[in-house]
């Protein structure tokens, strides 16, 4: 799987506090990419944990709070624009324009961190995820089990979980195309984009694609495209297309192995099995002797704490 993680708090509704976090063995890289809103809490925690890896911002994040702040329309869409452009040029094309009809929208954008929300000038590689919305369909998905305990919270999960890797490991397994086929579907737009333009051969695998401002090169050597949306996403723009039709090469061959079925099918290949009944757990004695406080719970606002939320309090102190 592409190494880019989405991430976003899940707050718990029922009687305890707390924010879901699940975690897994992830190891830190400077290939590895998170995108989440832009809360301080998270970018602390992944700096801390992840000095290696880099931050990106969701920009769908980004267009509600300028949509709260200036509902401007036309304004937002060359955000839009802007976030999405792979070249440094076509963004500072539009950022003149935002800046130039609203100077403090212009700003606001400068100010939340420009490398962390445009395309163009991100350190890494986001490949096409720019929001982070997969997580927002997840707390969707778990808007009515949050309110449980949590036990019972993480069984759903676990439920969940097992029925969709069921689902998508069907899905690639019965695959017969190289790629996944939405992928497919990308290449034969691609192709079909790039069908009529100029080729010029500026050397074996380097090549000159279409005419006059709309000139780019393509460089097979290292998969590159002046467009830099052939890099940057990894599989070939419509220029890399028509370039690898005129040299008789499968498109496939110029796309990442991230976007195989074979990948995919490996993605989802493990089986996740139930925890079991209780009464056939081993818990090791190191385990059974570590004393476990009962979550902190919400309490009505002029209500005394509880017993177990003044040592809480007092422990903390103490620390």
């Amino acid at each position: 799987m592409r190494p880019v993680i989405c991430i976003d708090g899940s707050h718990l509704k029922g009687q305890y506090k707390g924010t879901l976090l699940l975690k897994d063995v992830v190891d830190d890289s400077n290939q590895l990419v998170f995108v989440s809103d832009r809360k301080k809490s998270i970018k602390w925690a992944i700096t801390r944990l992840f000095p290696l890896s880099h931050h990106g911002a969701c920009i769908w994040h980004i267009e509600k709070n300028l949509i709260a702040r200036y509902s401007s329309s036309n304004v937002i869409f060359l955000f839009k624009r802007a976030a999405l452009a792979y070249r440094v040029s076509k963004f500072d094309q539009l950022m003149t324009q935002i800046r130039t009809i609203r100077p403090s929208m212009a700003s606001y954008l400068e100010r939340a961190g420009i490398s962390t929300w445009s395309r163009a000038h991100f350190v890494g590689n986001r490949y096409n995820v720019m929001t982070n919305n997969i997580t927002e369909s997840l707390n969707s998905v778990l808007r009515r089990q949050k309110s449980f305990p949590i036990t019972l919270l993480i069984e759903n999960i676990t439920s969940l979980m097992q029925r969709w890797f069921y689902e998508r490991k069907s899905a690639s397994t019965k695959c017969s195309t190289t790629v996944t086929p939405k992928i497919d579907d990308e290449l034969r737009k691609s192709f079909d984009a790039g069908a009529t333009l100029p080729v010029r051969n500026l050397d074996e695998l380097i090549f000159e694609v279409g005419i006059a401002t709309e000139l780019c090169t393509v460089d097979l050597i290292g998969n590159t495209c002046s467009c830099r949306e052939f890099q940057m996403r990894q599989i070939p723009c419509s220029h890399a297309s028509r370039v690898a039709c005129t040299k008789e090469k499968s498109l496939y061959d110029l796309c990442s192995p991230y976007y195989t079925t074979e990948y995919w099918r490996a993605a989802y290949n493990e089986v996740l099995h139930l925890v079991g009944r209780e009464s056939d757990w081993v818990v090791p004695q190191s385990i059974r002797s570590v004393k476990v406080l009962p979550p902190n719970i919400r309490r009505a606002p002029g209500r005394p704490p509880t017993q177990c939320q003044r040592s809480r309090t007092e422990r903390s102190t103490f620390r």
